[in-house]
């Protein structure tokens, strides 16, 4: 019988994940069954089921590789001289750049994740952890622009870093029911709005 391979068991994996996500994103995650999935990836319910037990897990997984290639995206912009303001500014353009010229398919996936958790105990306690880890990413930005006297000693970093993170999701969900506006206009007046309230000089870099 021939060894299978690592690489080969990863596109497999791959292969699986893709699948789901484009289901849960058009279908919902509570009308798709692993039978869609089967369908939709061309494999057998045996060979999915050997690499995820069950849907949940398929959809937590899919939750995972968004945030770290989310985050991954946004760190892969900074640069070693950066400063904080740069950072940060690098950042929201990556955020709201993820859902510019997207179908509604796929910013789809965003909320149905929200969706979710807020009716499922372990799913809602995988979004937890995974928004600690975002949270973190923006605190840690925040807390190096006001060391380095970038941004107001008096922010109020805890509460400003949900808010930065969470900012998309409610412009995903408006435009989700209809509301047809620029991406890059949005962007444009976030980071006026941050920045005015941010910096000492009310700047962009």
């Amino acid at each position: 019988m021939p060894r299978v391979t690592e690489e080969y068991k990863q596109l497999i994996e791959d292969r699986i994940l893709e699948a789901a996500k484009s289901l849960f994103s058009s279908k919902g995650y509570h009308e798709t069954s692993m039978d869609d999935i089967v369908g939709e990836s061309g494999l057998s319910k045996g060979a999915i089921y050997g690499h995820f037990e069950s849907k949940e897990r398929l959809f937590l997984e899919v939750q995972q590789r968004k945030l770290d290639a989310s985050l991954g995206k946004m760190e892969a912009l900074f640069s070693t001289g950066d400063s904080a303001s740069q950072r940060l500014k690098k950042a929201l353009d990556s955020q709201f750049d993820e859902n510019c010229d997207v179908t509604r398919e796929t910013c789809m996936i965003n909320l149905e994740i929200l969706f979710n958790a807020a009716r499922n105990e372990s799913s809602r306690t995988e979004v937890e952890k995974r928004a600690t880890s975002a949270y973190k990413f923006w605190r840690d930005i925040l807390r190096e622009g006001v060391k380095r006297n970038e941004f107001r000693e008096d922010l109020d970093i805890e509460a400003i870093a949900p808010i930065l993170d969470a900012t998309v999701d409610g412009l995903s969900l408006h435009w989700m029911i209809g509301h047809d506006f620029d991406w890059n206009r949005m962007k444009k007046a976030f980071l006026q709005l941050v920045t005015k309230g941010m910096l000492p000089n009310g700047s962009v870099e």
